[in-house]
């Protein structure tokens, strides 16, 4: 049985746009940094990850914070 994950998505260092997306069936993967991902209908890129345990409610799910900047288009 998959055990699932959390992902949450801050857009340009801003806490009040952190956007939480649950993945109980493992479907979705983590982005690597530096990697390009579509959110938003944007392009975004991967500049950190950090990775937690959330404990609370049981059972626990692994939560992955991915720092977001926007992709700037060549002129």
């Amino acid at each position: 049985m998959p055990k699932g994950k959390l992902i949450i998505f801050r857009y340009e260092g801003d806490a009040r746009s952190d956007e939480t997306f649950v993945d109980l069936l493992d479907e979705r993967e983590i982005p690597a940094l530096g990697d390009i991902v579509v959110v938003r209908d944007e392009q975004w890129r991967v500049l950190e990850i950090q990775t937690q345990e959330l404990v609370s409610p049981p059972p626990s799910l692994p939560a992955y914070r991915v720092f977001l900047t926007k992709v700037s288009l060549p002129n």
